[in-house]
């Protein structure tokens, strides 16, 4: 079998990924990845990456540290990116992040973050290549627009900010996404 190396990640990338101040608390960014169901998030600063923080770093920092996850901001806890275009290849992507033992590669295109790119899409980029045509994501993050009612397996997703709204109340930063509209 013939393995595609010329395949962009542009094709396997989550396009607008969820990203957090790094002011913001660890408490937050476990709030944010847990409502979002993902596992990375990218660090800004005054719009500009400066760090990844992922699921494993957070729990960590909560059980080191003597500082409880309400005291301890992101920026300490942050770690260095791979960054990359969307037009690299995937095999290009792939071998720096395992040479580096990375776990994501920020996909940024005129000093913006446009995409992040984590196992979860190499391992979907591996099926893609190993049947031989597109696969469908097996895991959608919330954060990412609504799967048409024709196509959902499960009750639609309301954002948390758009409920907010409709009451009058202005949403704090971490808002995510909730299941069902229940008791609002």
């Amino acid at each position: 079998m013939m393995l595609h190396e010329n395949l962009p990640i542009k094709a396997f990338m989550t396009l607008r990924p969820c990203v957090i101040d790094e002011k913001l608390l660890v408490a937050d960014a476990m709030d944010r990845m847990l409502a979002n169901n993902i596992r990375h998030l990218i660090v800004v600063s005054n719009d500009q990456a400066v760090g990844v923080v992922e699921a494993g770093d957070l729990s960590q920092a909560a059980e080191l540290s003597s500082r409880s996850t309400r005291e301890l901001t992101v920026a300490e806890v942050k770690r260095q990116f791979f960054q990359c275009s969307s037009d690299m290849l995937v095999v290009e992507v792939v071998r720096a992040m395992e040479s580096h033992h990375y776990s994501c590669s920020v996909v940024i295109e005129q000093g913006h973050v446009v995409g992040i790119f984590t196992l979860t899409d190499a391992l979907r980029a591996l099926r893609h290549t190993l049947r031989g045509r597109p696969v469908e994501p097996q895991v959608v993050p919330t954060h990412l627009p609504p799967i048409p009612l024709e196509r959902q397996k499960t009750p639609p997703r309301v954002r948390a900010t758009s409920m907010l709204a409709n009451r009058g109340v202005v949403p704090s930063a971490r808002d995510g996404l909730v299941f069902g509209t229940a008791g609002l």
